[in-house]
């Protein structure tokens, strides 16, 4: 059975005695998780988040799904003297809105020695679907290669474009503007422009 966290004596016995080693052994605790902060962020994004808690000697942080675990990208662990407790600053992996009930996920702080603490308290926020307002140009030759831009809401990393079905080159992208360059096309007609997230 598992042994009590603290420092406990060693003993070595031979036939003709034994030797003592006072309390020069540690069983470490478990970490233990008491917040995290703040409880949800946008899916597909790297959003920072504070974990705070005891007894962190931590190897990783992974963020899991139930189907799928990333490992989140986290600083070196600081002690916070007026609580007495350990904070680590994280960036969370990019993972979609399971579906589950708030869209929760399993936090995982793993130590070095792989004692683990988890808790169902983070949720990824489903994304708003992609909306265009405006391109400009609106037209342009079908040997390709023009600038357009796309303005609109909800453009986020990893956002492809198609003309017409044929995917376009971005060269720029924020949250309201995408920048790209038309690919060839066989025919001088109009055709539809999308912006497809990755989810």
């Amino acid at each position: 059975s598992a042994h009590d966290p603290g420092k406990v004596d060693v003993i070595v016995k031979n036939q003709d005695g034994e030797g003592l080693c006072s309390e020069c052994y540690t069983y470490a605790y478990a970490p233990e998780i008491t917040q995290v902060s703040p409880t949800n962020g946008p899916e597909l994004t790297e959003s920072e988040v504070e974990i705070r808690g005891k007894h962190f000697n931590v190897s990783r942080v992974i963020f899991s799904d139930g189907e799928n675990e990333k490992e989140a990208v986290c600083e070196e662990p600081i002690e916070d003297d007026a609580s007495g407790e350990t904070i680590i600053m994280c960036l969370t992996p990019k993972l979609e809105a399971n579906g589950a009930e708030d869209n929760q996920v399993d936090v995982t702080v793993i130590n070095l020695d792989e004692q683990s603490d988890t808790c169902p308290c983070f949720s990824f926020k489903p994304m708003p679907p992609p909306i265009i307002t405006v391109v400009t140009p609106d037209q342009g030759p079908k040997v390709g290669d023009t600038l357009v831009t796309i303005k609109g809401a909800n453009f986020v990393e990893g956002a492809t474009v198609t003309f017409g079905g044929e995917r376009a080159a971005i060269t720029a992208l924020s949250e309201k503007e995408i920048t790209c360059r038309t690919p060839v096309y066989d025919a001088e007609v109009t055709i539809d422009v999308k912006v497809i997230n990755p989810n």
